[in-house]
Parts: structure tokens; C-alpha cells; sequence
């Protein structure tokens, strides 16, 4: 799997740790919906989108301008990416349909938000102790 290879062991712990904790995010924020407990508003939705965008905005700066990360060799980027592009989809999904209602399809895409930006959150955590670790 593209998301979790990697070289060293403690990357792919970290990068595991991370998928696993998201999608007890994610199952949790499903479960509190369908309870009523959790409503995804439409400024937590936008909240959510222009974090992840801005997000994305300067790992790519980062990345573009700073020569000591071209050298790191982390696959951890690729689930980073993942759950940047991921929150940025969901969120604009449940924008624009607007299934902001206590149904089982905005419960299910509302989870798949939770879970997609806990995996940004997470593997940010990760891609510093990658940078930490990496030679050059």
C-alpha cells in the first residue's frame, strides 16, 4: 500500500498510528451525528475547507522552496495528501449538496470529513518527526 511503505519502521508505526486513530474519528463523529449530538454547520464546513487549503497552500510552498525537504524521502507525504485532498473534497461535497441534516448521508460524508482532516492533523505530527529523522 502506497500510504504506509516506507523504510523505516517508525514511519510506517506513525503513518499506521495515524489511519487507525482517523478512522476511530471518523466512526465516532458518524455515531454522534446519527445520535444528534453533532450537527456539521455550514461554517464548520467552510472552516474545514479553507484550513485545508491554506494548508495545502504552504506544504507545497514548503516543498517548492525548501531544498532540505526535496531531500527527505518520506512517504508519509502521501497520506498527508490524502487527508488535505480528502477534506478539501468532503467538506466542498457537503457544501454543495447541503446535507447538513441528521441523515444517514450527510452522518457517513460528515465521518469521512472527521476522519480525512484527523488524518491531516495526525500525520502532520508525523511528517515533523520524519523531517527530524531524515538524513541528508
Amino acid at each position: 500500500m502506497a500510504l504506509i511503505d516506507c523504510g523505516g519502521k517508525r514511519r510506517c508505526a506513525c503513518t499506521l498510528y495515524s489511519i487507525l486513530s482517523s478512522v476511530i474519528f471518523g466512526i465516532v463523529a458518524v455515531i454522534l451525528h446519527l445520535c444528534g449530538l453533532v450537527a456539521f454547520q455550514p461554517a464548520f464546513l467552510w472552516v474545514l475547507l479553507v484550513v485545508s487549503l491554506t494548508y495545502l497552500a504552504v506544504l507545497i510552498a514548503a516543498l517548492t522552496y525548501g531544498n532540505h525537504l526535496r531531500e527527505c524521502k518520506c512517504t508519509i507525504l502521501n497520506t498527508l495528501l490524502a487527508g488535505i485532498l480528502g477534506t478539501i473534497l468532503s467538506s466542498a461535497l457537503l457544501l454543495g449538496l447541503g446535507c447538513i441534516k441528521w441523515t444517514v448521508l450527510s452522518a457517513i460524508l460528515g465521518g469521512l470529513l472527521i476522519a480525512f482532516f484527523s488524518l491531516t492533523v495526525t500525520n502532520t505530527a508525523c511528517f515533523v518527526k520524519c523531517l527530524a529523522l531524515c538524513e541528508k
